[in-house]
């Protein structure tokens, strides 16, 4: 059989084929670029371990890893793949001793560092992960993983400034880093400074459009700006992208509620609810949606579903109250508006309703509540939680 070029690249394992092909009326076509993986039949342990960890099948990775291991054939980086897979399997002890196990071995690869300073994270050893990706970045400067994954052992731990500074690093050594635009604009927002996430997830999605966490998270910070337009937008186009995403669902039913479109709100909360039956926020924004299409019985439904999930929220017994109180139930509406004040201190000493005409739609106002005692003192008990 006669071999073209583009064939004993495949078969030399350099995966480009470009070769021609006969046509019937005696022309030919070019297929150029055309890359083919190999079949699993014909690569060794190792490469099949790679080619399932790449696919996810972290088990079976593991397997291919250890038959690599047990080989005549030596593969520098089979503990640091096995590794890897056992993190992801959540098995952390023992990915930590191939993590460790490739350090020995290779004590100036940037990746054993980064992965073990990854498993030490996930243990809580802050310090251990910290000390793992200062050595990985300082092997390699354009470490951006390291980098980032400081950044996530800061932003857990609280330290916002920390973990910006992290991010700006791994966008120093990559300024195309999606992931770690994604997670310095989450910690904008964190900080108060949405606009400044908008402009860092707008760079993101210049990198990568079709990324359903950033339209998500971009969404969000619009919400935070009081852009209920602009956050529905990218909450369409990230639910055109995955459409059962709970997060999506729920933030795209409040900006539907803010836009005051409530019947849209109570479909979007219905479907997140079915990919999240256990949410308590969900069933009590439902309610709220429900109580402004003025079905008062599916919103006591739902804010009691709320109740029976989280019964520590004191926003949710004070939207009972209010309709109990609606409905005349004086004595039931006093008792939960008793329960929302244990749950909540914060809350004024004496709670009273307003009248329901001086704020009939309850769109813009989320609550109905008056601070008798003039103390100042804001309720936000229902602010919209993101």
């Amino acid at each position: 059989m006669l071999m073209t070029t583009g064939m004993r690249e495949r078969a030399t394992g350099r995966g480009r084929i470009s070769f021609l092909l006969p046509l019937a009326a005696g022309l030919t076509i070019v297929l150029a670029g055309l890359t083919v993986a190999p079949a699993s039949a014909d690569l060794n342990p190792y490469e099949r371990g790679c080619q399932l960890l790449d696919a996810g099948d972290y088990i079976n990775a593991v397997q291919q890893f250890d038959l690599a291991i047990d080989s005549p054939v030596q593969y520098p980086l089979v503990y640091l793949k096995r590794g890897q897979a056992l993190e992801k399997m959540g098995s952390h002890q023992l990915a930590l001793k191939d993590l460790t196990d490739m350090i020995k071995s290779q004590p100036n690869n940037a990746d054993g560092y980064g992965w073990r300073g990854t498993v030490y994270a996930k243990l809580g050893q802050k310090q251990l992960a910290l000390a793992d990706f200062e050595k990985a970045v300082s092997l390699d400067p354009k470490y951006a993983y390291g980098f980032n994954m400081a950044g996530d052992v800061y932003k857990n731990a609280g330290d916002h400034q920390r973990a910006i500074d992290s991010y700006d690093k791994a966008l120093g050594a990559d300024p195309k880093n999606v992931q770690a635009l994604i997670k310095r604009a989450a910690e904008y927002v964190a900080t108060g400074k949405a606009d400044t996430a908008v402009a860092d997830l707008t760079t993101a999605l210049s990198y990568d459009a079709n990324n359903a966490v950033a339209l998500i998270n971009r969404g969000t910070a619009y919400s935070g700006l009081s852009r209920p337009q602009e956050a529905l937008d990218d909450f369409n186009k990230a639910l055109q992208i995955d459409p059962t995403n709970a997060r999506a669902l729920k933030l795209r039913g409040q900006a539907y509620f803010k836009l005051q479109n409530a019947k849209q709100a109570v479909e979007d909360y219905g479907a997140a609810i079915k990919q999240d039956d256990d949410n308590a926020m969900l069933y009590y924004h439902r309610a709220k949606a429900y109580q402004q299409l003025g079905n008062d019985g599916a919103a006591l439904t739902d804010v009691n579903h709320a109740i029976n999930i989280d019964p520590n929220q004191g926003n949710f017994y004070l939207m009972r109250a209010f309709l109990e109180n609606k409905q005349g139930q004086a004595v039931l509406a006093h008792q939960d508006i008793q329960r929302a004040q244990f749950a909540n201190p914060l809350l004024p000493q004496k709670i009273e309703f307003s009248p329901l005409d001086k704020n009939a739609d309850r769109y813009l106002q989320d609550t109905n509540l008056e601070d008798v005692h003039s103390t100042g003192a804001v309720d936000t008990t229902e602010t919209p939680q993101y």
